[in-house]
């Protein structure tokens, strides 16, 4: 039997010459808290006009804030601002959306590339949903996590 501990990951594939890792920096908010969408029977969407659904998730000691909302079509879209100092050209968020009842989520990867007044921006779409809905379960969360 080998007692040796195995090398780190990063120590067994070395990246080549000039390709950078990113690292992750998790602030002090992990998860939001669960918030239900409207859903019909079956977990479809309901015959008539839905209420308008949101997350906004913050990090004050990463100055992150993430706000995940239905647009008018149907789409889910995370909207994402830094004030991160130093680190906002080459940075990215990681966001990610989980079901209460779910054991996997759904997560995007956004690059901060809008300039701001004091800061960046970037944003994605998750899709509709209805189709989040269906994957996940009709109560959702966000977490996200800063990548540099």
């Amino acid at each position: 039997m080998d007692t040796d501990p195995n090398p780190p990951l990063p120590d067994m594939f070395p990246p080549r010459p000039g390709i950078k890792r990113r690292t992750r920096k998790f602030g002090t908010t992990l998860v939001s808290p669960f918030f239900p969408v409207a859903v019909g029977k079956n977990g479809e969407d309901s015959s008539g006009p839905l209420p308008d659904f949101k997350i906004c998730w913050e990090d004050k000691q990463l100055g992150l804030t993430v706000l995940t909302r239905q647009h008018e079509n149907g789409r889910l879209i995370a909207d994402v601002f830094c004030t991160y100092a130093g680190l906002l050209d080459q940075s990215a968020v990681s966001v990610g959306l989980i079901g209460a009842t779910a054991d996997h989520s759904i997560s995007k990867t956004i690059p901060l590339v809008v300039s701001e007044k004091n800061g960046r921006s970037g944003s994605a779409d998750f899709g509709p949903l209805k189709d989040i809905v269906k994957d996940l379960g009709p109560q959702l969360a966000v977490i996200a996590f800063l990548m540099v």
